[in-house]
């Protein structure tokens, strides 16, 4: 769904989840390759020191690693677009207008296993069932890149319904939605998952 303005601005997100198998000593170390690249992401940013430059640099590095797991191990892809909800776009709209509030990072994406359609008026998902920090991302080109790698032993089952937040925490629906999508995906303990969000700003 895109968000239309009047200057005929539009913000897009694009979201692809892939599933991969993860039952060798090679996906096995790959996986964890990128739970190190979300680990010094984390460090960084509770530092203090995480520049535009050095998360650019992380999620290469990431992008790197999850490519090699994909290239041999993927099993299924989906790719869904999302709505943006009315409490997302105040956050954005706060933030240019000076009030510091909320930071404006996303810095979590959850999962639910409610199926009602995504609406603008969403403040949480239907039913959270499992939330992680965002274990990647980057800008580009007026395009926010985030990347969010569930492991194959962290989370299991049935998952019908996806949110990033800003200024979450790890308890289930704090923060503030920007987005929610939906989409069925069943995800055992053999599987990583990965959550990819493109979000776009452009004109009209």
């Amino acid at each position: 769904m895109n968000i239309q303005t009047e200057s005929g601005t539009k913000a897009k997100g694009t979201h692809i989840l892939e599933l991969c198998k993860c039952e060798t000593a090679e996906a096995f170390g790959l996986q964890e390759l990128l739970e190190g690249v979300r680990m010094k992401r984390e460090a960084a940013i509770k530092a203090g020191v995480a520049t535009r430059e050095l998360l650019k640099n992380l999620y290469d590095e990431y992008k790197f690693y999850l490519a090699m797991l994909h290239k041999k191990y993927k099993t299924q892809e989906l790719i869904i677009e999302n709505v943006t909800t009315t409490v997302g776009r105040a956050v954005l709209a706060q933030r240019l207008g000076g009030d510091t509030t909320y930071t404006g990072t996303v810095n979590y994406t959850a999962l639910g296993d409610d199926n009602t359609a995504a609406a603008v008026g969403d403040a949480t998902l239907g039913n959270e069932t499992y939330r992680k920090a965002i274990s990647s991302g980057t800008d580009s080109n007026n395009i926010a890149y985030l990347e969010t790698f569930f492991t194959a032993s962290e989370v299991t089952g049935t998952f019908e319904e996806y949110g990033m937040f800003i200024d979450g925490t790890g308890t289930a629906d704090t923060g503030q939605l920007f987005n929610r999508f939906t989409s069925s995906i069943t995800k055992s303990g053999t599987e990583t998952l990965n959550v990819q969000s493109i979000i776009t700003f452009n004109d009209a």
